[in-house]
């Protein structure tokens, strides 16, 4: 059975200096929101692919709600911002997600999040 590993976290969040998470420092930690990119790939393996998450406190998104009352979402919620704390969520998640081949992992992680070859279909070359 293959496991997922987290490589690295990363954004381009234009709300973050240098695209920096680890200096990154909201305002308000406790209410704050920002996009991640989780870089994952087969553990102990090379190769990775990019899993994008918004990722917001309670207070935010009790600023934000829906104007519709309702919203469809994949995001992780945290009680305020830390990047270890994240770091160590996105990591077990990855631990928790095993499957036969890569494919059956990345479908499993992009439930939860934006994957890269989401709705990917491969032409076939003529």
């Amino acid at each position: 059975m293959l496991l997922a590993e987290l490589k690295s976290l990363g954004t381009t969040d234009g709300t973050v200096p240098d695209y920096d998470l680890r200096a990154w420092r909201p305002e308000q930690p406790m209410r704050f929101r920002v996009y991640v990119e989780a870089f994952i790939g087969p553990r102990g393996e090379p190769g990775e692919e990019r899993f994008g998450f918004d990722v917001c406190s309670p207070l935010w998104l009790a600023d934000h709600r829906s104007p519709r009352g309702f919203e469809f979402m994949r995001m992780i919620v945290m009680d305020r911002w830390s990047y270890p704390i994240l770091e160590r969520a996105i990591s077990d998640l990855c631990l928790r997600t095993t499957g036969p081949d890569w494919d059956a992992i990345a479908r499993r992680l992009a439930m939860l999040s934006d994957w890269e070859f989401e709705g990917y279909t491969e032409f076939p070359v003529s």
